[in-house]
């Protein structure tokens, strides 16, 4: 099965899956080949180009799009033209091609495909997003909680004014503490209080 990419799609995709997905990056650039023929094509060619994936790539593949997809229409406004929902639309639009038409379905008219509820509720997907999800929030806890502490320490102004390697050695102590408390008690320590 052969699915084919304008050029300009082509470029797009390729900014896609190298910033949200090192996944989906890695998952293209396994074949030799197909990294070769990405990158003769960006620098050579105006025309199309083909890829060709089995039946359980492609399923990857949807399911990469569709959560990196969904991890930036969390963020952009609404108001936007999304050129990631259009490339989304395009990659779904092969689903029955591949006999996976059970993820993807059809809106006459809007003229546009979506991702099923199959798809949404499909376990593997779930896990991935939970974990993501789990992760980034205990790394921008840490991140503000130590941020928020350095400026109290040192002043803004000097945190600001800080080498890279003067701020990690002096945030350390605060990077322990988080850890260790978190590490054992989760959130159960965690109170908010009136600010005077």
């Amino acid at each position: 099965m052969n699915l084919e990419f304008k050029q300009g799609k082509t470029r797009r995709a390729f900014r896609i899956f190298n910033k949200i997905g090192r996944y989906l990056f890695l998952f293209i650039t396994v074949s030799d080949t197909i990294a070769f023929d990405l990158k003769y094509n960006f620098a050579d060619k105006e025309e199309n180009m083909k890829i060709n994936f089995t039946k359980e790539q492609y399923e990857l593949l949807l399911k990469i799009v569709y959560m990196g997809n969904g991890m930036i229409n969390s963020v952009a406004d609404e108001s936007e033209e999304n050129e990631f929902d259009d490339l989304e639309g395009y990659i779904f639009s092969f689903a029955k091609d591949f006999d996976l038409g059970r993820y993807v379905e059809y809106d006459k008219e809007d003229k546009a495909y979506y991702p099923s509820q199959e798809l949404e509720e499909d376990e593997t997907v779930i896990d991935y997003i939970q974990r993501y999800d789990d992760n980034i929030f205990w790394d921008k806890l840490l991140f503000n909680l130590i941020r928020r502490d350095m400026a109290k320490e040192h002043g803004e102004d000097a945190v600001e004014k800080m080498s890279e390697d003067e701020y990690l050695l002096k945030e350390k102590p605060f990077v322990e503490k988080y850890v260790k408390e978190f590490g054992k008690n989760g959130l159960m320590s965690l109170t908010i209080k009136k600010v005077k």
